[in-house]
């Protein structure tokens, strides 16, 4: 078990984690989609690559919410610091189970 976490400092840098793990994969096969199914090609591509962005954000999010317990032990905090201290909790508090009911706010944004 680690005995230091390091966190994402703020709500951007989770946004940008999100994006570069999974939010571009959405765009990708956004992009796949429309180039091999002709019937889409009448999308809206700029508002269904957007789309695609955030349903890929939408289910890295949720790992990253569903290991928060698991990954903390690693020393991985993808809730941002500057979240969990409007919480009155730094990273290192998630090493404790008891600090988990507090961070549930957080994970509800």
């Amino acid at each position: 078990m680690a005995d230091r976490v390091d966190a994402l400092d703020t709500r951007a840098d989770l946004n940008r984690y999100t994006h570069l793990n999974a939010g571009c994969v959405g765009e990708f096969w956004t992009d796949m989609v429309v180039a091999h199914r002709p019937r889409c090609a009448i999308w809206d591509l700029p508002a269904m690559r957007a789309r695609g962005v955030r349903f890929g954000q939408g289910c890295s999010s949720s790992t990253c919410c569903a290991t928060c317990r698991a990954t903390s032990g690693s020393g991985a905090c993808y809730l941002p610091s500057a979240d969990l201290a409007t919480l009155g909790l730094v990273p290192r508090d998630l090493l404790s189970p008891a600090a988990l009911p507090r961070v549930r706010p957080s994970w509800t944004r």
